[in-house]
């Protein structure tokens, strides 16, 4: 560790085919003003121009780690895989994300060095058009946070796959991202464990990652409201639905709770469903929300063929 850093922390980067932004990502960690002791990048069975680049990053830096899976697990399989190793590896924290993230270069100082008691400690988002977000509350249905400037350290229930950083103690207590979502809600699931575990979660608000949502995202405005949308393709729809599902079947909370969150899910879907009817032409994302609800109903979870 550098002079005056505390604590050891390991990063775990989950990729699959986008090389240009995994470059700007580990360019990006290998450059925190709070050094990283590891990093480690699960490749979810990339083609060689990611593997190339990977080669190069590795004979570059003695901290960076490569582990090829045979075949691509999604991001919650990534997810699972690389923090088994990090916990294996004994750093004292675990920092987590994509590899669209691109952490603004004192971030992980902020996380680690915040003044919070909180355990788990979550970056902010800021998107294309400079507006921060990614943080939320749970309230039987995952409520968007706006994030508040002026609290510095801003609890919350829920966080995405972006930036989170976890003390060693809470994996040991929580365990493992489930590798069967394959992606989508992975992270609300691994949330709503660590919630149900006792452990605090905070938003440090001077902590920044830029998220770049891609080629495929575009600014919408509706009622006069500017937002950036991510163009996912009309299959995640199976993954996301599924997934929320197997959340609620999952869970230990009482039959009253749960049947609020299924009135809120079937609430949102319907939203969903005629907004894609209202100002989409392609419908396909009704379909595979469709099977995606059937197959969470009976319990059918990993990834489709």
């Amino acid at each position: 560790m550098s002079f005056g850093q505390t604590s050891s922390v390991c990063a775990v980067v989950v990729t699959y085919n986008r090389p240009e932004k995994l470059a700007k990502t580990l360019q990006l960690l290998l450059g925190q003003t709070y050094s990283l002791q590891k990093i480690i990048v699960i490749d979810n069975a990339s083609d060689e121009r990611t593997k190339d680049l990977l080669s190069h990053f590795k004979s570059r830096s003695e901290i960076v780690e490569v582990h090829y899976l045979l075949e691509n697990r999604g991001g919650s399989g990534g997810f699972h895989e690389g923090m088994r190793l990090a916990m294996e590896s004994g750093e004292d924290w675990v920092w987590i994300m994509d590899d669209d993230a691109y952490p603004t270069p004192d971030c992980l100082y902020k996380l680690v060095m915040a003044s919070a008691d909180a355990p788990v400690r979550v970056a902010v988002q800021v998107d294309q058009l400079g507006q921060k977000y990614g943080i939320y509350r749970w309230d039987n249905a995952v409520k968007a946070l706006p994030v508040d400037d002026n609290q510095l350290y801003q609890p919350i229930d829920l966080f995405a796959f972006v930036g989170p950083c976890f003390r060693r103690e809470v994996v040991v207590a929580v365990g493992l991202p489930r590798a069967d979502f394959f992606i989508c809600a992975d992270d609300w699931e691994y949330s709503l464990r660590i919630k149900g575990k006792g452990f605090s979660a905070v938003a440090v608000t001077n902590a920044i990652i830029h998220h770049n949502y891609g080629e495929t995202s575009r600014v919408v405005e509706r009622f006069s409201r500017k937002s950036v949308r991510d163009g996912q393709p009309a299959w995640k729809q199976y993954y996301a639905a599924r997934n929320e599902i197997e959340i609620l079947r999952s869970s230990n909370s009482d039959s009253l709770v749960k049947a609020k969150y299924a009135r809120n899910l079937l609430v949102k879907w319907l939203r969903i469903t005629i907004g894609e009817i209202v100002f989409e032409a392609n419908l396909s994302k009704i379909k595979y929300r469709m099977k995606g609800i059937f197959d969470g109903l009976i319990g059918k979870m990993g990834k489709i063929k």
